[in-house]
């Protein structure tokens, strides 16, 4: 049996990713690919090996604590062993086909990172194509030439090489927001957008978590980006506060992407973008005064379990 690729995913118990199991075995080549679950709990993962039949190889990785993620995911990436792995998501789910392009495209030239396109997986209400557009919005169609100046931490395909030559970085390099891609990128590091592989993707819909989980999600980013800041810079931010909403909602509303799928999104899209902008912005502003404070636990809930907040 020879493993092509290590598929590495994050949670707490088996139930919570039977679904990305599932898309995992639709794959043609499932039997090459060499699952890695992270969890708290061995003996509490409740795995049913009945559901990862035909899947090359299952691997356990018991951490007791699996928060904060970016913790989990670099010791999902050390246990794995294979040379490619996918930094996956309990809420993301991989198309027929979409692990076999992946891998024959790293095969066609030297990437330090591979990213599927990003569909939307609840497109039905406006809040969740507001979450798709302010994260995820340049893996969208339409794929505007292959070779791209930045990819996702997550839902892409990294060779396993590069992210264990980050040592002990590789966790804070794991965060949302982290310098990842321009680390890569100063190494002489490629990536590539395949339009041959697809993930859907599930996000936040429900009105009692959206505005939450938004201001999380900018206080993630901001305390990410902003680690290395210096007070000065800081309150340079701060004091433009004010812009950093129409920034964030800017960039999504006169994107290519935006024009591309305008016409799918249900009514109430532009105000439920303006409103995350304001969320995230403000979240922003707060790592940048405060800090990161509990973000990651308490952002972890929604993370975890995105089917809770549909």
């Amino acid at each position: 049996m020879s493993l092509q690729i290590s598929y590495v995913v994050v949670t707490d118990t088996f139930a919570t990713i039977r679904d990305v199991v599932a898309a995992v075995r639709t794959s043609s080549i499932a039997s090459d690919v060499e699952l890695v679950i992270v969890c708290p709990s061995e003996r509490t993962l409740g795995l049913d090996s009945s559901e990862t039949t035909g899947i090359g190889s299952v691997r356990v990785i018991d951490l007791r604590a699996v928060i904060p993620l970016s913790r989990a995911r670099a010791a999902g990436i050390r246990a794995a062993s294979c040379g490619l792995v996918f930094i996956g998501e309990t809420h993301s789910f991989p198309a027929s086909g979409c692990l076999e392009a992946l891998i024959r495209a790293h095969r066609s030239g030297n990437f330090a990172g591979i990213t599927p396109v990003i569909e939307n997986a609840n497109p039905e209400k406006a809040l969740s194509w507001a979450c798709l557009m302010l994260t995820y919005r340049l893996w969208l169609e339409p794929v505007v030439g292959q070779d791209i100046g930045v990819i996702a931490t997550y839902n892409a395909c990294f060779r396993r090489d590069l992210l264990l030559g980050l040592g002990a970085r590789l966790e804070p390099m794991l965060d949302y927001g982290s310098s990842l891609p321009t680390e890569f990128r100063s190494g002489g590091g490629h990536f590539l957008i395949e339009p041959a592989a697809r993930l859907k993707h599930l996000n936040i819909a429900a009105l009692s978590a959206w505005l939450p989980e938004r201001f999380l999600s900018g206080r993630f980013w901001g305390t990410a980006r902003s680690r290395q800041w210096s007070p000065a810079r800081r309150l340079a931010y701060v004091l433009g506060a004010p812009l950093i909403p129409v920034m964030i909602a800017g960039r999504a509303v006169w994107s290519r992407q935006w024009a591309h799928h305008r016409r799918r999104m249900p009514r109430g899209t532009l105000a439920a973008v303006i409103l995350s902008a304001v969320a995230t912005a403000a979240g922003e502003v707060m790592a940048y005064v405060a800090g990161g404070g509990r973000t990651p636990i308490r952002l972890a809930e929604y993370e975890l379990h995105r089917d809770r907040y549909l």
